[in-house]
């Protein structure tokens, strides 16, 4: 049983990072059983956070992070701007149907929705900042905005774009939970997923189950 925990929806964001079709099974890079957080995200919209954001991959056709901008295979990497650089299918074309929030998820009504990886030459795995932290994507000006100081992370992929997320979330002074069962991994057996568990949970970040925010709140009404 998960030990109880205290949060203060009042002064918390649920924060949903890339739960785009080109992620779900049947899009260009399929993360295996990705579309199962989308009624876990579902419930947990239901929740009485302040706020409540969606970031998604905006990138522009040849971006950087495409290995056919290279002309090499898929996996790969690269040295681009000082920063390591893996290459990817073209996935999350601005404008394009794999873009798209995946179904389930673009429907909600989110307070805020913002856009990630849409420079060119610069790639963004972060809901924060772009991978030179050099730009933000206004996630963080939102939030000391609205005096949120705890974060409630679920999206794709845990072992790059959640967990750039919650590092600088981290980074930034957050409160940071991972809502477990609203994440899933490419490979969640990877030495790499389980390496930066670890490194979250050793930085401080939280890792729970959406149920235990539920009862949390069946706590509060009751």
């Amino acid at each position: 049983m998960a030990k109880p925990f205290k949060l203060d929806f009042t002064k918390a964001a649920l924060l949903i990072v890339d739960v785009q079709n080109d992620f779900m099974p049947w899009g260009s890079l399929p993360v295996p059983h990705g579309d199962t957080i989308v009624p876990v995200i579902q419930r947990l919209f239901q929740l009485p956070f302040k706020a409540k954001i969606a970031v998604r991959d905006w990138h522009p056709r040849e971006h950087c992070s495409f290995a056919s901008r290279w002309n090499k295979a898929v996996g790969e990497s690269i040295k681009l701007n000082g920063v390591t650089q893996k290459l990817w299918p073209d996935h999350c074309v601005q404008g394009s149907w794999g873009a798209d929030f995946a179904p389930g998820i673009q429907e909600l009504p989110f307070d805020r929705r913002f856009e990630k990886g849409n420079d060119h030459d610069i790639d963004s795995y972060s809901a924060f900042f772009n991978a030179q932290k050099a730009t933000s994507t206004g996630v963080e000006a939102f939030l000391v905005e609205r005096e949120i100081s705890t974060v409630v992370l679920a999206g794709l992929t845990f072992e790059y774009c959640v967990y750039t997320s919650a590092l600088h979330a981290l980074e930034l002074g957050h409160t940071v939970y991972l809502a477990h069962d609203g994440i899933q991994a490419i490979d969640e057996l990877s030495k790499l997923t389980k390496d930066r568990i670890r490194e979250m949970i050793d930085r401080g970040a939280k890792v729970i189950e959406s149920g235990s925010l539920l009862d949390l709140q069946l706590q509060v009404m009751g």
